[in-house]
């Protein structure tokens, strides 16, 4: 698709301690328009699908798919002895092909803290809660409709240690789950582990 995105910020920021204990906080609040135009075309209802069709049955019409897509975040992050971010989002996408309207809401939260050794840990975990409005036939056996979307409800954690080596170059081990429990059709959970080196180039 093709999509023209406007912007809205604001963001705040507060100071509190003094001397070696000053702490930065930062209250945000953002807001993103997304009007899309996909290449796929608009999907009528499967009630009307001809009588004898496949249980499965989405009819086409020759007007292209268009949705509007609103996303609302707030959230506060905290610099201090360490950095913390917690922000809560919500998504609307409206669209006039069926089965594509729905609400998602998020929580995440993240923070970073040294620990022994000059080793930094990092955590971010994230609760996806989604909703679509239209429902849609995706399986049929024995007699039974499941009528409920995947709902890709991704939610995660992820993990992370690292360590600067030398000037420029850090070793860092990272871990992920990612769960869909919540999905009321399947459920579906993902381990990645990751070793790597980052080398940061220097302009001077």
């Amino acid at each position: 698709f093709h999509s023209a995105k406007i912007p809205a910020n604001f963001l705040q920021k507060l100071t509190s301690g003094i001397r070696d204990t000053l702490v930065d906080w930062q209250l945000r609040a953002d807001y993103r328009l997304a009007w899309r135009m996909y290449r796929d075309y608009q999907l009528l209802p499967p009630t009307l699908c001809p009588e004898g069709g496949p249980p499965i049955c989405s009819m086409q019409t020759d007007i292209r798919r268009m949705d509007w897509n609103h996303l609302f975040r707030f959230g506060a992050n905290y610099v201090g002895n360490a950095v913390a971010s917690l922000w809560y989002s919500l998504e609307i996408n409206q669209s006039n092909s069926y089965g594509k309207p729905y609400f998602r809401h998020a929580v995440g939260l993240s923070f970073t803290t040294p620990l022994l050794w000059e080793v930094y840990l990092s955590v971010k975990g994230v609760v996806q809660l989604s909703q679509f409005i239209d429902p849609y036939l995706i399986l049929q056996t024995s007699g039974t409709d499941y009528t409920a979307v995947d709902d890709e409800n991704r939610s995660s954690l992820v993990v992370q240690v690292s360590r600067d080596v030398i000037d420029d170059l850090t070793l860092l081990l990272r871990y992920g789950a990612f769960v869909n429990e919540a999905s009321t059709v399947s459920g579906y959970l993902r381990h990645i582990w990751f070793l790597g080196i980052r080398y940061q180039l220097s302009s001077e």
